[in-house]
């Protein structure tokens, strides 16, 4: 099992963030398209990604709501035939919705840092600090925090829910984003 943590807020600016970046010679890893279908299941959440439309991966995984950077549990188990795993997860969960968005990818040490944009819903950053030992635990937070504080990230950025959590509560006309 896979272990992260991570942050996720709004963001204004991603060019000014991408220039702080660029300046500090983070590592540019590439741009892509993901499509994440979330399927209903009673704990955690369970999605399939497929980048730019060429490669997917089911990603079950548990995360709690909080407005600190949190610990997420999961698993990455690469998918042959998406459209085929999508359809027999859907008869079984229900498709729960659909998340199109446009990610750059850059890196800090660990921590990989997203650029998102959401359709529908805007531009976020997310700090997904990587965990392959547990030692690595309390660095990855301080590092965590320190990016926090060079991207000026405010308390009131921070985003508690996930990407498919927001948009469920827009499409149900519940603006609490």
């Amino acid at each position: 099992m896979g272990l992260n943590i991570e942050i996720k807020a709004r963001c204004k600016n991603h060019k000014a963030l991408e220039e702080v970046m660029q300046k500090m010679n983070f590592p540019f890893e590439g741009a892509e398209h993901q499509t994440d279908t979330f399927f209903n299941v009673p704990n955690g959440r369970l999605k399939l990604r497929e980048y730019n439309n060429k490669s997917a991966v089911l990603i079950p995984y548990i995360r709690p709501d909080v407005s600190t950077p949190r610990n997420s549990d999961y698993v990455l188990l690469d998918v042959k035939d998406p459209n085929q795993t999508i359809d027999i997860l859907e008869n079984m969960f229900g498709l729960r919705l659909v998340v199109e968005k446009s990610r750059k990818i850059y890196m800090y040490d660990n921590i990989r840092v997203h650029l998102d944009r959401i359709e529908d819903l805007g531009d976020f950053i997310e700090l997904e600090g990587v965990i392959t030992n547990p030692s690595q635990r309390e660095e990855t937070l301080q590092k965590i925090e320190l990016l926090m504080n060079l991207f000026e990230i405010n308390d009131d950025d921070i985003i508690l829910n996930a990407y498919v959590d927001m948009l469920e509560k827009m499409k149900l006309g519940k603006n609490e984003l």
